[in-house]
């Protein structure tokens, strides 16, 4: 009976490692992010009449979702040129919030001796315990979105080393580069 049991639970460790679990995983939170951030573009369409810069966020986050809307259909159609707008954004994004936190950070120090003259729109705190809490805030979200950023990368290297096998196998990848004809 013993045998049995561990013959059972290897074949189902076996089966699991033909399952994509990271293909799943990447493009289940670039399919969330695309969700999300097509919430903000709606909501910022919505202020657009009030506001240029609502506009302008507007466009910024309709690219972005379209962008998360590619690496999961590049996902699924197994393609992985299609994965890269998203990498490329996430490349460019995170360097540029790293940079923001650490001057957040220089903010928050100079907030303790009383050089940073900004009010803390809260107003049960003052001003450094505001830029300190922020800085904590920033600080995580940024762990995640680096977290995030490498998840999509071991994704897209994953469908890479798979086509790569295919190509070696078969001496055929499926892409969908091309438009298809059309009548001028």
């Amino acid at each position: 009976y013993l045998y049995k049991v561990k013959f059972t639970a290897m074949a189902f460790l076996r089966r699991i490692k033909q399952v994509p679990i990271l293909s799943v995983v990447a493009g289940s939170i670039a399919f969330s992010m695309f969700l999300i951030e097509g919430a903000i573009a709606v909501y910022e369409f919505q202020l657009a009449s009030e506001s240029f810069l609502a506009l302008i966020s507007c466009i910024v986050f309709s690219v972005l979702s379209l962008t998360s809307l590619l690496y999961t259909w590049g996902m699924i159609a197994r393609n992985e040129c299609m994965l890269l707008p998203l990498l490329t954004r996430q490349v460019i994004l995170t360097p540029l919030l790293g940079v923001f936190i650490i001057f957040w950070w220089i903010g928050a120090l100079l907030s303790y001796f009383n050089l940073v003259h900004y009010g803390s729109p809260i107003s049960s705190l003052s001003t450094s315990e505001f830029f300190v809490i922020t800085g904590l805030v920033l600080t995580v979200s940024f762990l995640v979105f680096a977290k995030i950023s490498i998840i999509l990368y071991k994704g897209y290297k994953r469908l890479d080393s798979e086509n790569l096998d295919l190509l070696g196998n078969n001496g055929f990848v499926p892409r969908s580069n091309t438009f298809p004809p059309t009548d001028v």
